[in-house]
């Protein structure tokens, strides 16, 4: 399948996984692995551009939740309990793009070992 095994099937230089359906990347990994050059390039370019938006947004945020809080889940609530509303938003919004971060390795693996 691969000409080598791609480094996000390694770790600490051991291989861990023969292919991306076997590692711990699942499904997300199976959907890349199908992607012809051109369409890897082009998901490469929508993964840097998602990240660089969600970074500046998480940033955005952290500035200033109340001006994000469309839903109203902050007002009239204790300082304690608005202070953990806050902390798990950011929490999942780093989990988004951690998750798209790895997306975007596996990526750039799949180019890597498609001569790219």
């Amino acid at each position: 399948m691969f000409k080598e095994t791609p480094a996000i099937l390694k770790q600490e230089g051991k291989v861990v996984a023969k292919s991306l359906r076997d590692s711990n990347y699942g499904k997300k990994g199976c959907q890349f692995i199908n992607q012809t050059k051109q369409q890897l390039l082009k998901s490469k370019g929508s993964y840097e551009k998602l990240i660089q938006e969600h970074e500046v947004k998480l940033m955005a945020y952290i500035d200033n939740p109340d001006k994000y809080d469309h839903l109203g889940l902050l007002k009239n609530i204790s300082s304690e309990i608005k202070q953990k509303r806050i902390q798990g938003r950011i929490n999942e919004l780093q989990r988004q793009i951690f998750r798209q971060k790895r997306d975007l390795d596996i990526i750039n693996d799949l180019l890597i070992s498609k001569g790219l």
